[in-house]
């Protein structure tokens, strides 16, 4: 096993995200008048600062809902910050010393979380590109050998059990970079 370091900014960034949820333990659970957070969501705080108090994920394409997948497929993705299979040194930095029975147990939280999903980004997309889109979620192009989307990733696009992500109340720019990921 090797040694990992973390650098001055990152520490700074974690020390505030603790504090933060220290500062925040009185406060009541979002939506839920009376309710006191949970143990967890008090451990999941350096979490939730980036990917909404629910998971919910962020206006932009950084920070990703994360609410409602399946828990294999949010430990996978754990594993693979603290692992270094994916990098992004903020996660890589929260994540380097959590051993895995912690991971699943934050895995699970998330995975068990459904707040509502946000309107459908149309932005300025011609009707005709929205329903190439459609026939190649619905029906993929035979011709090119591309599965249609809801093969794997459910019928109404929240994923399936029990490692396949929802692509539903991402980002249009997040998934299609995700793609070009996968692609390379």
């Amino acid at each position: 096993m090797h040694r990992r370091t973390i650098g001055s900014s990152v520490l700074l960034f974690l020390l505030y995200a603790l504090g933060s949820g220290a500062s925040l333990a009185a406060a009541e659970v979002p939506g839920v008048p009376g309710a006191m957070p949970s143990a967890m969501d008090e451990r999941v705080r350096a979490c939730t600062s980036c990917h909404g108090v629910q998971g919910q994920g962020l206006n932009n394409d950084y920070f990703p809902r994360i609410a409602g997948k399946p828990a294999d497929y949010l430990f996978n993705q754990l594993t693979a910050f603290r692992d270094g299979g994916r990098t992004y040194p903020p996660m890589g930095y929260l994540l380097a010393f959590l051993p895995d029975d912690y991971l699943r147990k934050i895995s699970q939280y998330f995975a068990d979380l459904q707040p509502p999903y946000p309107e459908a980004d149309h932005g300025n997309v011609s009707p005709e590109v929205l329903a190439a889109g459609e026939r190649l979620v619905r029906h993929g192009d035979p011709a090119r050998k591309i599965p249609a989307c809801i093969a794997c990733h459910g019928a109404r696009m929240t994923g399936t059990q029990p490692g396949i992500p929802g692509l539903l109340g991402l980002h249009a720019s997040y998934i299609a970079g995700q793609m070009g990921t996968w692609r390379s």
